[in-house]
């Protein structure tokens, strides 16, 4: 990760518990400019292993449409709902709904997600090694 992006602009352990907890901990680095576009990109990485677990970049203002010119052809749009099961501190599950409120352009094969929020502005760029959400709610 340092020989590709460098120093990020601050790096934080994610607050954990007991022994088992610091194996598993996961330390959050901040960039501010990395990647193909202007915005802030977060890389966190399992502490003890030293894996990437998760990319996330942020975006200054960029569209659906340049996104999708950029990335290219090949990916679906889905939309996500929020789960009623509780999920854990960090994040709230979703789950594919027809009618959800959250919009995804997704690039599946590739384990690119692109958050698109008001006015099809991209929200966030994630990059993932498997789907966002489940493809039903758990407590419905």
């Amino acid at each position: 990760m340092l020989r590709v992006l460098g120093r990020p602009k601050w790096s934080r352990p994610s607050p954990g518990g007991g022994d088992e907890d610091e194996l598993r901990r996961e330390v959050w680095n901040n960039y501010e400019r990395a990647g193909e576009f202007p915005g802030t990109m977060s890389v966190v990485v399992e502490g003890h292993r030293g894996v990437i677990t998760k990319i996330e970049f942020y975006p200054q203002k960029l569209t659906k449409e340049e996104a999708v010119a950029h990335f290219g052809p090949g990916y679906v749009v889905t939309r996500y709902d929020f789960d009623p099961c509780p999920g854990d501190e960090e994040s709230e599950p979703i789950y594919e709904s027809p009618d959800g409120p959250l919009v995804s352009v997704e690039y599946r094969s590739r384990g690119i997600a692109i958050s698109v929020g008001y006015n099809n502005l991209v929200t966030k760029i994630s990059y993932v090694a498997g789907p966002l959400g489940a493809v039903k709610a758990k407590c419905k």
